[in-house]
């Protein structure tokens, strides 16, 4: 399986999102994605972020998808990426707010693409 799992987050200084792993470093509790940078050490290099933008995510066939992404089909329906009960899942928009969501698995989903998030885009849900 060539799946991934890493982090993003929205970075403090400006500059956009960062992939990388997940930590609270220090005893001020500050949210840090580590990256790895090619070549680079174990360690690698702490970026701050803001702790609500945070979200796990996954590459599948190549592509990266975190949970509250956006996402669009072949067909052009419209889903939004969740993890429930240990899965990467797409719930369609319509099931957004049901208490009993329907859900697919995110690789079932036939062209697959990310065109934005729910933070950024919640146009895109209406």
């Amino acid at each position: 399986m060539s799946d991934q799992v890493l982090y993003k987050g929205l970075r403090k200084d400006g500059k956009g999102w960062i992939y990388g792993d997940y930590c609270i470093k220090g005893f001020q509790g500050l949210t840090y994605i580590n990256r790895l940078e090619l070549g680079g050490s174990s360690i690698g290099r702490f970026y701050e972020v803001y702790p609500e933008t945070v979200r796990l995510c996954t590459k599948i066939n190549r592509i990266d998808f975190c949970v509250d992404d956006i996402i669009t089909n072949d067909s052009e329906q419209i889903w939004v990426v969740m993890f429930l009960t240990g899965a990467f899942v797409a719930v369609h928009k319509s099931h957004i707010n049901d208490l009993e969501r329907t859900h697919i698995l995110l690789r079932g989903i036939k062209g697959a693409k990310v065109i934005g998030n729910i933070h950024e885009n919640q146009d895109l849900l209406k």
